[in-house]
C-alpha cells in the first residue's frame, strides 16, 4: 500500500454503484458532460475503493472530483 497526501480543495462526490468497472466508466461519462465538466479545477480526482468494492456485481465506488 501506498500513502498520498490529497490537498485540501472543494470536492465534490459522485457514486458509481453496481457492476464493476462498467459503472465507474458510466460515471465518468457522465462527469466529463459540460455542465459538470466545466466547474471542475482539473487539479485533484481520486477514487476510493472501500469496503463496498468486495461484490463486482454490486459494488460502490466513491469518485472525488476538484471543484472551482
Amino acid at each position: 500500500m501506498t500513502g498520498m497526501t490529497i490537498p485540501s480543495a472543494e470536492y465534490k462526490i459522485f457514486i458509481a454503484k453496481g457492476k464493476m468497472p462498467d459503472k465507474v466508466v458510466e460515471m465518468w461519462q457522465h462527469i466529463w458532460q459540460p455542465e459538470i465538466d466545466s466547474k471542475r479545477s482539473y487539479k485533484t480526482d481520486f477514487e476510493v475503493y472501500g469496503e463496498k468494492y468486495g461484490n463486482p456485481e454490486n459494488s460502490e465506488v466513491e469518485i472525488y472530483i476538484g471543484m472551482k
